[in-house]
């Protein structure tokens, strides 16, 4: 009897499942694990012109195309504002850097900023 669910993809309850059994033994694995999916569906999602925040030149409009930080980090910016898709201007590079995100205004050290993404506004 031939098995032809045997090279389909797993289903996204069986991945879950593999994730959480992960997780019982070694969260830091399964941490590991959802960085590596989420920097692959970035990597296969993501336009060419994209660099890191902390390269950006002052009065440069920028949208923010992904976090290469931790969940608890990229967690932190997005209740702060800076969230994937969000368009804002930096107004300063000194000792941090403070982009404007509409009205609000947000510093952002330079080592997270070189783990966020951005590109420039879609014109």
């Amino acid at each position: 009897m031939h098995n032809s669910r045997r090279n389909t993809p797993y289903s996204q309850l069986q991945f879950r499942t593999f994730l959480s059994f992960l997780s019982f033994f070694d969260e830091r694995l399964s941490h590991l694990v959802r960085c590596l999916i989420y920097l692959f569906r970035l990597n296969s999602n993501r336009p060419k012109n994209v660099y890191p925040l902390s390269t950006v030149k002052e009065g440069e409009e920028i949208e923010v195309c992904g976090f290469g930080c931790g969940c608890e980090q990229a967690c932190r910016l997005r209740d702060l504002g800076c969230r994937e898709g969000g368009k804002g201007k930096v107004i300063s590079r000194q000792k941090n850097i403070i982009i404007q995100f509409g009205e609000s205004r947000i510093a952002i050290d330079q080592h997270i900023a070189g783990n966020i993404l951005v590109g420039p506004t879609a014109a």
